[in-house]
């Protein structure tokens, strides 16, 4: 009985060196693959970041275009509307 304890306990031992084994393949494994992520998520990123700078430099461009746009039709309502009153003082304003 007690050569089929020791018998048992060895494969037992052998099972919990095979696994011990393969969790640290495992890990290994594991660890490898998340760099990969990891590498992976980075290069993502700097690209997101870059279309993103370039998308923000655009949209620069386009408010200052808006802006001038905005300018310049305030400045032709400014002067329709100065043409207007002095047409409408020069007509209430002559005697004739």
């Amino acid at each position: 009985m007690e050569a089929a304890q020791q018998s048992e306990f060895k494969n037992l031992r052998q099972d919990i060196a095979r696994l011990d084994t393969r969790l640290v393949e495992f890990r290994a494994e594991l660890k490898h693959e998340i760099a990969g992520v990891r590498s992976e998520l980075k290069q993502d990123l700097a690209a997101v970041r870059s279309e993103l700078k370039q998308d923000i430099a655009g949209l620069g461009v386009k408010v200052a275009g808006v802006q001038s746009e905005l300018i310049k039709w305030t400045f032709v309502f400014w002067l329709g509307t100065i043409g207007i009153v002095m047409l409408l003082l020069r007509y209430f304003s002559d005697p004739g």
